[in-house]
């Protein structure tokens, strides 16, 4: 008995070798993407109150992305016990800072974004919306109302 080789051998082993690599790349990236996105979402919400559920946290990370993805914006939301520290904002971050103990809401928007949605839409988010909410039960549904409200008013200017 002959052994005769195949000539489809070498060609074969070279699609398999290539099948793993691009295979081997593609998991690497999607884990890198992933990690990112870990990364910008705990940066974007900080909540030194524990009052945020994981789907809470999950929607306003999907806001966030939503904004970014389709504005440019940033989102930056921070719960706090104590008084509101507002860290260096670039012009592309829209930031929440509310302290539910001082009963304190301080929104900023970016130049445009505030020139868009006008001055009297912040003072109403930031004096009247969270007021009578900064009990645990309410105050995160509120948030979540709060990023819809200021979602919807984007896509009015965007229509008109």
């Amino acid at each position: 008995m002959k052994y005769t080789r195949n000539h489809l051998n070498p060609f074969l082993k070279a699609v398999l070798l290539v099948i793993i690599f691009s295979g081997t790349a593609f998991l690497f990236w999607k884990n890198y993407e992933n990690a990112l996105t870990k990364i910008q979402n705990k940066q974007s919400l900080w909540d030194q109150t524990k009052t945020l559920t994981s789907s809470e946290k999950q929607l306003i990370y999907e806001f966030g992305h939503y904004f970014k993805d389709n504005y440019g914006f940033k989102l930056n939301i921070k719960i706090t016990k104590e008084r509101i520290y507002i860290p260096h904002l670039d012009k592309r971050t829209i930031f929440i800072g509310i302290c539910p103990t001082q009963k304190e809401v301080i929104i900023r928007f970016p130049p445009i974004l505030e020139k868009a949605l006008g001055i009297n839409f912040l003072r109403y988010l930031q004096e009247n919306y969270f007021q009578n909410h900064f009990n645990p039960n309410q105050l995160p549904q509120r948030l979540v109302q709060c990023l819809q409200l200021i979602k919807t008013r984007i896509q009015e200017i965007e229509s008109k």
